[in-house]
């Protein structure tokens, strides 16, 4: 065999390693995340925990991003900031770890602070479909309603997939339902579900806005859909606990509701039920402890025990991620040159 026969063998076996690697690492994300949706939270972070292990920084990071989601979903707010952080100083990724802290803030509505993070990704990526709906979503959580207009149509105009496309939609129906204009509410969620029947955030929202406009048993069948698709959605059983007490059953009323407060994090204040139907059991004796119980576990930033420094300007930096493009192309361009050379070689020794 000649040398340069083995050489292009040589090339087109480490090209085919490169390529089953990448194939590998999105089964276990796949895996990762179907897990972490069925509620397999264990089995999720198992896998992130794999992930973490690897040697390549981008899967490193994208491995405690993940794992920080998954602490998030669960609770365990202290270990998901750390691993936050620690996947933004591994490798900054916008529209993954940088979004995800965003919404680790926004947990604890300090929207400010989340505010401030995702403007920085913002600057690193500012066409970003992910990150602009994330402003949105800031903005409408801060109740700046026209805000999150602007950013959901600017998320519109960027390069963007089928599930994302539903999910803006989806949330601005949620802004619509918000402002009482239920007609462009109606609009905007039908199109979400329309193009993604499988939005979670959609049959929630689409739920909700039925269960406004006195459609309790469409918006029950759209509830338990929101369910069925993540089972860490804790709103469509508020939502199912309120058709319940707008039909007067009170018993499955407190089944739901009972449920919501078990899965909502951070509890409940007495803002979070000031919709009419509840004039209907404020006077129960259950219902108030139900409230002071929740209201009881309402958990501050600063109970973390976690210091962050908002001042810190290393933690995202621009020059940081602008060098991590570039280490990145280079590693592109150079796989690209050993295939193209192990073609030359190939052609010529024939």
């Amino acid at each position: 065999m000649s040398f340069r026969l083995f050489f292009c063998i040589l090339v087109l076996l480490g090209i085919f390693i490169i390529i089953y690697s990448y194939i590998n690492f999105i089964h276990k994300l796949n895996n990762g995340i179907n897990s972490l949706k069925i509620g397999d939270s264990n089995k999720a972070i198992c896998i992130f925990c794999n992930i973490i292990n690897s040697k390549s920084r981008n899967k490193k990071s994208i491995g405690y991003a993940l794992r920080g989601l998954s602490y998030l979903r669960t609770h365990k707010y202290a270990d998901s900031l750390v691993d936050l952080i620690e996947s933004i100083k591994t490798k900054q990724i916008p529209e993954l770890n940088i979004v995800l802290l965003s919404k680790f803030f926004c947990e604890f509505e300090e929207y400010d602070i989340a505010l401030k993070y995702l403007l920085k990704a913002n600057k690193l990526k500012p066409d970003s479909c992910a990150i602009n709906l994330n402003l949105g979503l800031i903005c409408y959580c801060a109740k700046e309603y026209n805000k999150a207009i602007k950013y959901f149509n600017t998320a519109l105009r960027s390069k963007i997939n089928k599930k994302l496309m539903s999910n803006i939609y989806s949330d601005l129906g949620a802004v619509y339902i918000d402002l009482g204009e239920y007609d462009k509410a109606d609009k905007n969620i039908s199109k979400a579900l329309y193009i993604y029947s499988k939005d979670c955030s959609a049959c929630r929202n689409y739920a909700n806005l039925l269960r406004i406009k006195g459609n309790n048993s469409l918006a029950e069948k759209y509830a338990l859909q929101a369910i069925a698709l993540d089972n860490y959605e804790y709103l469509a059983y508020k939502i199912l606990a309120e058709i319940k007490l707008a039909q007067n059953n009170h018993k499955d009323f407190y089944k739901n509701f009972k449920i919501f407060l078990d899965k909502k994090p951070l509890g409940i204040h007495y803002k979070n039920i000031a919709d009419p139907v509840y004039d209907k059991v404020k006077n129960d004796e259950k219902f108030s402890i139900l409230i002071k119980e929740s209201e009881k576990s309402v958990l501050t930033l600063n109970e973390l025990n976690i210091t962050i420094d908002e001042n810190d300007n290393s933690l995202i930096s621009y020059k940081l991620y602008k060098k991590q493009r570039i280490v990145y192309l280079l590693k592109i361009v150079s796989a690209c040159l050993l295939l193209f050379i192990a073609i030359c070689v190939s052609i010529k020794s024939k």
